[in-house]
């Protein structure tokens, strides 16, 4: 079975997917060419990328299991655009689940400075607070 590759059209924005042994491929639906690197989990295009791209970029990175590479597309995505909401969740999702509460709690706390009404994030934070409280609690009972 052939491995395939996820994309997002550079011109169009549509979700793709390639054969992982193709070097150059065309998009579906509007024929913009997507150019495929040779041996890395990532695709780049031929053409500028936008905050939408690298956002999903990102997301497929990480479901794929390249949470480094998925952190590079996400600070792609924010030097283009430094308040979009998408990229610094994505960032602190993946910091929380590296364990580095610090760092996750800093991308969710721009979020809510970009949009103190994101659920999302209001729902993480809270169950990071709680998560971090009964730490505290369990590192008290045992001294």
């Amino acid at each position: 079975m052939v491995e395939l590759v996820a994309a997002v059209c550079p011109k169009c924005g549509s979700k793709l997917e390639f054969p992982g042994d193709l070097k150059i491929a065309h998009c579906i639906y509007c024929g913009a060419k997507v150019i495929i690197e040779e041996s890395k989990p990532d695709v780049h295009y031929h053409g500028i990328g936008t905050v939408e791209n690298y956002v999903e970029l990102g997301r497929t990175m990480y479901r794929r299991g390249h949470s480094e590479k998925a952190i590079e597309y996400y600070d792609k995505a924010l030097e283009i655009n430094a308040k979009s909401i998408e990229a610094w969740y994505g960032k602190g999702l993946i910091e929380e689940r590296r364990g580095d509460d610090t760092d996750a709690l800093f991308c969710y706390n721009k979020v809510l400075e970009i949009n103190p009404e994101h659920e999302r994030t209001k729902k993480r934070i809270e169950a990071m607070h709680k998560a971090m409280h009964r730490e505290e609690l369990n590192f008290a009972e045992e001294r």
